[in-house]
Parts: structure tokens; sequence; C-alpha cells
């Protein structure tokens, strides 16, 4: 019995050592999450001081920044580690460096996904979606909203569900999409007239009524215009008054027709740029005002202005802002007669504008290009010019399919988020409680019926979409032909004008000495005159030596003058042609009881596979697809 009373005595001392243990350790835990919290909030208000300081001194900004870095090395406190990444994306954002600062918020996107930081991702993408809305790429920025819309709604975040419907507002503004542009702005109208915040509703009234100026509403656009410009002097927030005045300069020009109130909206609005020092807002004042000038033709004052702006706008800070300067410019050389400038400027903007696939400035530079070509009679170059502008245009014309897929795109993205976060949640709900194992089973599941679903619709608007544009491209085709025959009518009109081709005198084959330009163009006309008298190019057995011989000229001669003035060699130049009169012999009801095969006999092809890989090469589409879109079309 004495044995067990000691051993009794031994187990409860080590019952009450363990447990005194057990209780130091979680008061030294406690203690040590107590401080981590203290010095995470002690960081997190220093870098809001931080922020507070970007629109009074960048430097000492950029100091607090540095040292906010210094005071989060070596301590694991992730969430102001992001924090800090977030407001440097900001300060790189208020100094014009945009790329910088789209690499921050890249990065403060990616660890907070990883790490699961809803409202770092929400800030993150929030601000993504504003920079690329911003800097006019109207695909990312679309997305990286949506990813924030989803968020601050799942969180209940109104504020943030404000400020991006604004920001989406803005974007299909920018698109020409007018109704879905009101209903998120009236979205984030009504929330900060709930909370009475001036600063933000002058902005949404800002948006608003450019929006219905676009939408060709004038009085709408005056009340809500108006009402942003006498909030906005009220309480005295002066850097919002040149974008105001921009929009109402502009409503006055376009919707009401009174210059004078334009030429004074726009005055006040680049006096509050300079005054501001904010170069971005000038630009845009400068580009209106040439705008504006070029339409009444005064294209010196609009030259003028243009250049200001280009002088202004910081290189590469705003790409498409910086191609429609360099076209606009070019366009007025061209009004001006300058046009050695003119192609340099059109040139400039349309190699920008390829780079981020700005539609609109590329067609007016193709355009541009053309009427410069076609008035200094290149009329090769003007026609490559031409039909890049036609396929330019093409492009914007369709952009209603285009939108659809992009809306479909936009909606896989929302939803695929959306059971992102279920997956999440459910997920963890898994590690508290295993019997949640059905209701994963079942998001799972819908999670791919919806894939399945969207991938079949996604094919679907593929296949519909290949078809239109193959109905589009026999169109653009059989317009072509017509554009055509009007080239050829002036090319005889030419023939028949020239003295030279009258005599004829082409250098012989047994001339060495090189040929003039003259020359040259003798020769091409006496091609094209023999192909439209007899069109010999018609012949299964035209070689370049029999063309030689039946005008008497040098092959090497009549193959260089093939190769510079057509771009192209014998064969090719040959099989063109007869591609052009196949296309206008299916176009003829005519030959409607004519097959394929007999077509392609009739212009000079041997071989139906032959025929068949040359019509698609100069059509973009098969002879078969051509023949039934163009009885569809009749």
């Amino acid at each position: 019995m004495r044995y067990i009373f000691y051993l009794i005595v031994v187990i409860s001392l080590i019952l009450s050592l363990s447990f005194c243990s057990g209780r130091d350790e979680n008061n030294r835990r406690g203690h040590s999450e107590t401080v981590s919290s203290k010095q995470a909030d002690s960081i997190d208000a220093y870098l809001l001081l931080t922020s507070a300081m970007f629109r009074k001194d960048m430097d000492s900004a950029w100091r607090m920044l540095n040292n906010a870095e210094k005071m989060l090395k070596g301590k694991q406190l992730q969430r102001c580690e992001l924090n800090f990444l977030n407001i440097k994306g900001n300060y790189f954002w208020f100094n014009g460096s945009y790329d910088s600062s789209l690499s921050y918020y890249h990065k403060t996107l990616n660890i907070s996904e990883k790490n699961n930081f809803p409202e770092m991702q929400l800030k993150a993408a929030s601000n993504l979606g504003a920079l690329f809305n911003l800097l006019g790429q109207n695909d990312s920025a679309g997305k990286y909203l949506a990813q924030s819309l989803v968020l601050a709604k799942a969180m209940d975040k109104k504020e943030s569900i404000a400020k991006v419907s604004y920001d989406l507002g803005n974007l299909y503004r920018n698109a020409n999409e007018y109704p879905k542009a009101l209903q998120n702005l009236f979205v984030a109208l009504n929330y900060w007239e709930i909370a009475n915040d001036s600063a933000n509703l002058i902005l949404v009234n800002y948006s608003l009524g450019a929006t219905y100026q676009q939408m060709g509403n004038t009085a709408k656009s005056l009340l809500y215009s108006e009402f942003a410009m006498k909030l906005a002097l009220k309480v005295n927030k002066a850097d919002y008054l040149p974008e105001i005045y921009n929009n109402l300069g502009i409503l006055y020009w376009k919707n009401i027709g009174n210059p004078d109130s334009t030429r004074y909206f726009m005055a006040l609005a680049l006096e509050k740029s300079i005054l501001l020092a904010d170069p971005s807002k000038a630009v845009i004042t400068l580009t209106n005002l040439g705008g504006i000038e070029s339409s009444c033709r005064n294209h010196k004052k609009a030259l003028a202005y243009y250049l200001q702006a280009l002088n202004l706008q910081k290189k590469g800070a705003n790409l498409n802002t910086e191609s429609g300067l360099f076209i606009n410019i070019g366009e007025v050389y061209h009004q001006l007669k300058i046009d050695d400038s003119a192609r340099y400027y059109n040139e400039k903007g349309l190699e920008i504008a390829r780079k981020i696939n700005a539609k609109e400035w590329m067609r007016n530079a193709y355009y541009n290009l053309f009427t410069i070509d076609s008035a200094h009679r290149n009329f090769d170059s003007a026609l490559l010019n031409y039909r890049q502008f036609e396929a330019i245009t093409d492009s914007i014309t369709s952009k209603e399919t285009e939108q659809e897929i992009a809306d479909l795109t936009l909606k896989y993205e929302t939803d695929k988020k959306e059971k992102t976060i279920q997956f999440l949640e459910a997920e963890q709900e898994l590690k508290i409680n295993q019997l949640k194992n059905e209701k994963l089973l079942k998001n799972l599941f819908f999670v791919l019926l919806c894939g399945a679903v969207i991938s079949i619709i996604a094919i679907l608007f593929e296949r519909r979409g290949k078809n239109l544009a193959y109905k589009m491209l026999v169109k653009k085709n059989i317009e072509l032909t017509d554009f055509e025959e009007e080239l050829l009518s002036i090319l005889a009109f030419a023939c028949q004008q020239s003295d030279q081709l009258s005599n004829l005198r082409i250098v012989t084959r047994y001339s060495a000495s090189p040929l003039s330009d003259s020359q040259k163009d003798n020769l091409i006309f006496a091609v094209m005159d023999l192909f439209d008298s007899g069109k010999t190019y018609l012949q299964p057995d035209i070689t370049l030596d029999l063309l030689a011989e039946k005008l008497n000229v040098s092959r090497n001669y009549l193959s260089q003058v093939i190769n510079e003035k057509f771009h192209q060699n014998f064969s090719d130049f040959i099989n063109e042609l007869r591609i052009k009169e196949a296309r206008k012999l299916l176009m003829d009801k005519k030959n409607s009881n004519l097959t394929i095969q007999a077509i392609a006999n009739s212009v000079g092809f041997n071989s139906m596979s032959s025929f068949i890989s040359a019509f698609k090469k100069y059509t973009g589409v098969k002879p078969s697809l051509f023949l039934k879109s163009n009885i569809e079309a009749q």
C-alpha cells in the first residue's frame, strides 16, 4: 500500500509539472502573437501614412517606403509584406512608371492567391484592372476587374464593389457598350450617394456625363457634367477639374455646336492642367484642341496643338495615346501637303498601334497611307494599304461576334473564380469535418459540368465565327473584284493616253543597256495591253520565254520588270491573273451550268489541285465555298 501511495504522488507531480509547462508555453505563444500583432498594426499605420504622402512629397514617400522595407526585414509578417508591395505599386503609378507598378501588383496578386489573403487579392486585382483600363488594354482590364468584383461580392465589401463597378463602367464606355457602362456607373453612384463620398461622387458624375455625351443625350450629359463641376469647385477638388472641363468642351463642340463655349472650357482645362503640373491631363486637352481645329480646317493650329501634346506625352507611358498622336499629326501633315512628314508620322503611329493591337488607329493609319500613295500615283503601294485598311475594317465590323465570345469568356472566368472560392471553402471545411465529402463532390461535379457546357458553347461559337468570317471574306473578294475593275479601267485609260506606248519602243532582246524607268513603265503597259486584248495569260502553255518572244523583248528584262513592279515571280503573276478571271466567272450567273473543273481549265489550269491551291492562296477560300457563298448572297 505504501508503494502504491508513493506511485500516486509521483504521477500527480508529473501531471502538475506538465500542466504548468503547457500553461507557460501557451502564455509565451500568446505573448508572441500579441507582440506580432502590435508590430503588424504599427507597420500598417506607417504604410498608410506613406500612402498619404504620395500627393504631397514623392521624395519623402520614397524614403518612407525604404524605411518600411527595413522594418519588415526578418519579420514573418506576410500580410504587411503584401500591403507594402501593393503600396509600392501605387507609388510607381503616381510617379508614371506604369511597368514597375504592374510588376508589383502582379507580385502582390500571385502571393496573396497562393497564401489565401482574399483582401489583398481584391486590392491587387482592382489596381491591375484600373491601370490596364488607363493604358487602354481593355482585355486585361476586363479580366482583372471581373476577378476583383467577384472577390468584393464574396466578402460583401460595398466600397470595393462601388470602386470596381466605376472602373467597369469606364471600361464599357471606352468600348462603346453604353447600357453596361450606365448599369455599372449607377451602382457606384448609389453607393457613394449613401456614403456621401464627395470625391468619388465627382468622378462618377463626370463619367456619367461623358457616357451620355458619347450616346448623344445632350440634356443628361450637361446635367451630370455640370453637377460634377459644381461639386468639385465646392469641395475644392481642383485636380478633377481638367477632365470635367474637357468633357464639357467636347459636349459643346459635338452635341451643341458652340465653338466659343468649346474653346472656353478647353482653355480652362489647359490652364488647370498647367497649374496642377499634370502633363497627362494637358496632353488630353491639347489632343482635343487639335481635333477641333482640324475639323475646322485650321490645320496649322491643329498641328501646333498635336505637337505640343506629343512633346508633353511621356514616351511609352500610354501607347494608345502616343499612337493616336502620331497618326493625327500625320493626317494634318497630309492636309498641309507635306507628305514626307505625313508618311513618317503615320508609319510611326502604325508601328505602335500594331504592338498594342489598337485597331481603330491601325485602320486610320492604313487609310492615310492609302490616300498619300494615291496622291503620288503609287498605285501598287496604295492598293496594299487599301487592302490592309479593308481587313482592319472587317475585323472592327465583326466586333459584335468577337464581343459575344469575349462576354462568354468573361462569364466563364467569373464562374470559374466563383467556383474556385467555393472549392477552397469546401476544402477548409473538409479539414474540420470529414462529413462534408458529399458537398465537395457535388461542387466538383458542378464545376466540371459547367466547364464541359462552356467548352461546347465555345466550340459552337468558334464554328459559327469561322462561317461568318468565310462569308465576309467572299463578300470582300466580290468588292475587290469591282475595285480591280476600276483600277484596270484607269490603267487602260493611262495606256491610251501614253504617247510612248503608242510607239511601243521597248528595248529589244538584243540590247545590252539597262532599262530606264520610262522603259520599264512602257514594258508593263505592253504586257497589260497584250493581256487585256488577247488574254494570253489564260493559255495553259504560256511561259516567260513565249511572252518575251511575243513582245520582242529580252527574257531577263521581262522577268526583272515583273519582279520590280508586281513583287512576284512570273508564275505567281500569271496565276494571280488567272484566279481573278476565275473569280469573275464564278460570280457570273451565265456560268451557273459550268463545273469548277471546267472553269479551272478555261483559265489555263491543267491540274484541279493546282487550281484549288492557287484560288485559296489569292482569295482566302476554296472555289467551292466561294461559289456557294456567292449564290447565297445573290
